[in-house]
């Protein structure tokens, strides 16, 4: 389920960059960060090497600190250049997202699939 929202986001974006140019769609992934409460589901064995690993994490391929990654989504947040539609690694940089997910029309048709969707609630007239 973690997975398919991360991959449901991106092609969010994807398809809305293309579709609203004037304003600018980014994805982010912030890396893995241990010893937070993101893994609060894990074992005990599982959360106490997430804890102890944490002071390491800045220098882990594809892991991150919360302060870290706070400075990267900042950057990337208050970014005034024109990019869009762009997916950030942990560190910042522009990188490639799965094959299924890069494909317009798979995109296209996840955000006209989730319109249809949203039309079916009800609305709230508060």
């Amino acid at each position: 389920a973690y997975a398919t929202s991360k991959q449901g986001g991106l092609a969010a974006v994807f398809s809305l960059a293309r579709e609203f140019p004037k304003l600018h769609f980014r994805a982010i992934e912030p890396g893995v960060t241990p010893g937070t409460n993101l893994g609060r589901d894990m074992s005990p064995a599982l959360r106490l090497v997430g804890n102890a690993m944490q002071p390491f994490a800045r220098f882990m391929p594809y892991f991150s600190t919360p302060k870290v990654a706070g400075k990267m989504i900042a950057g990337v947040v208050t970014d005034a250049s024109d990019a869009t539609g762009v997916y950030y690694d942990e560190k910042g940089h522009p990188m490639k997202a799965s094959k299924q997910v890069s494909d317009p029309q798979f995109a296209d048709r996840y955000i006209a699939e989730t319109r249809a969707l949203l039309a079916t609630l009800p609305a709230n007239d508060e």
